[in-house]
């Protein structure tokens, strides 16, 4: 998780106390959560950033993605992050037979052959927690509280989220740089135990002339089903027009006027 904490370049986080029930309760939690993205036959989702406009361009992570999951060897993913001022879409694809990806910096696509089981397939600095679940069956809050053992998450009321009545995962941190505060939510559903929404709210004073500052992130959930209807060709990448489609490990070809092309979405 700290893909999302991290990413406003604001805070250095730690865990809200939480009582022995509250904590054994929160353990719970995450371990369903975990095994609900590890286990999950099929999944669709898609979420995407609000932030006040002023503030946007703090945030260093995820702005948008869009999942796609069939096992045991199916999944299209689509993102796009803030990067050197701007955007760059990261995309990559198994549909069973190839693996596509496209570099998010050159738009180069590469090809390989499919793994068997998306468990295989490598994937650095995507920065999703549910790819965290789903690939490694890591929680996405491991790494995220100091201390030796860190302190877990604290659990909050239960609220409602993208539809569904939900746990609230709760977190708190300050900043190592200046007096802010932090609280990180994570609203995980109570039937499915997937993730339907990630707030982060902060509030200190700005550097210098020490103004009030209050900052709020939101990763708002637009799906999230297991029982999704995908189309034949949901799992087919869509190549951007000056993408380059190679092999992965091939030379480059001696004239280009025959380019292999990618499956299209869609």
């Amino acid at each position: 998780m700290n893909w999302l904490l991290h990413s406003a370049g604001l805070l250095s986080v730690g865990a809200a106390l939480a009582t022995p029930t509250q904590a054994q309760d929160a353990k719970t939690i995450v371990e369903r959560m975990v095994a609900a993205y590890r286990t999950a036959p099929r999944l669709h989702v898609r979420a995407r950033l609000k932030a006040q406009p002023e503030f946007q361009a703090l945030w260093k992570g995820v702005e948008s993605f869009e999942l796609r999951v069939e096992r045991p060897g199916r999944l299209l993913l689509t993102s796009w992050r803030r990067e050197g001022g701007g955007s760059v879409r990261l995309a990559v694809a198994c549909d069973g037979r190839t693996l596509w990806t496209i570099d998010p910096r050159s738009s180069r696509a590469v090809s390989s052959r499919a793994p068997a089981r998306i468990e295989q397939i490598s994937l650095d600095e995507v920065g999703l927690p549910e790819l965290e679940m789903l690939l490694h069956g890591r929680s996405p809050l491991e790494g995220l509280s100091p201390g030796d053992p860190p302190a877990p998450p604290a659990l909050a009321a239960p609220a409602r989220a993208a539809g569904a009545d939900c746990h609230v995962l709760e977190l708190k941190g300050a900043s190592p740089d200046g007096p802010a505060s932090m609280t990180c939510r994570i609203y995980v559903g109570q039937q499915d135990y997937l993730i339907r929404g990630i707030v982060v709210e902060a509030a200190g004073k700005t550097p210098g002339d020490a103004r009030d500052l209050q900052v709020r992130f939101e990763v708002a959930y637009d799906m999230v089903t297991t029982t999704p209807a995908f189309a034949p060709d949901a799992f087919r990448l869509p190549l951007p027009p000056s993408a380059s489609p190679k092999p992965a490990g091939a030379k480059p070809p001696a004239s280009p006027r025959t380019p292999r092309s990618a499956p299209h979405a869609g």
